[in-house]
């Protein structure tokens, strides 16, 4: 055998392995995935999916960033991360948003500001907020004003809704509905005379519609 020709089946064989080697260090396959998040919102069944695709996978052939992309697909995911821990786990923490209200009953809001666009409107018990004037965190912001105000008399905000001048804020108790431009000194004004309001009620266990719009005073229904 010519050295020549004892070179050419080295570099056959070289090459054969290379193309094969998963067949010749087959490596350790992957046992278990440990997901270390408490998932709310997200799909679980979608990201079962992803995730359970990686069992018995040879952990040098899993793609870390394809898992994080396809992880974060789902649009309450805020982030992830992937981490292989040999010789055959893989660790993966989840991180969703945390929604504080819905907008124009159209997509989720964090606090940062973050719009979450749910296919699906899946939370019942969050605060409402609905405007066709400023931003999502705008309207927030008025929101925690009106929150701080009517918090002294312990009435809990359902939903906000404006439409440029027009204001109505739910309390589930009460409706108000009052002018944007004036709605602080209306709040103080009706907070203020609060516990003689009560005194003059009757009991009534319906929603009472308080339209603070007037000059002076206001009109229940």
């Amino acid at each position: 055998m010519t050295k020549k020709y004892f070179i050419f089946l080295i570099l056959i064989a070289t090459f054969g392995f290379l193309y094969n080697y998963d067949k010749f260090l087959p490596g350790d396959l992957i046992k278990e995935v440990i997901v270390e998040s408490n998932i709310i919102n997200s799909d679980k069944k979608t990201l079962n999916q992803v995730i359970n695709k990686t069992i018995g996978k040879q952990a040098y052939k899993i793609d870390l960033r394809q898992i994080k992309k396809e992880l974060e697909i789902d649009p309450w995911i805020k982030n992830t991360q992937v981490i292989l821990k040999p010789p055959d786990t893989i660790i993966i923490n989840i991180k969703e948003y945390d929604p504080i209200f819905l907008w124009n009953n159209l997509v989720y809001v964090d606090l940062e500001g973050n719009l979450i666009k749910s296919e699906q409107l899946i939370l019942d018990d969050i605060l409402e907020l609905n405007s066709n004037i400023g931003s999502a965190i705008e309207n927030y912001n008025n929101y925690l004003i009106i929150r701080d105000i009517l918090d002294s008399i312990e009435l809990n905000i359902n939903k906000i809704s404006r439409n440029n001048d027009v204001m109505t804020i739910d309390t589930g108790k009460y409706l108000f509905k009052l002018r944007f431009s004036q709605y602080k000194p209306k709040l103080y004004d009706f907070v203020s005379i609060y516990n003689q309001f009560i005194n003059s009620q009757k009991n009534n266990s319906s929603k009472q519609i308080i339209d603070l719009r007037y000059s002076t005073g206001f009109a229940v229904q």
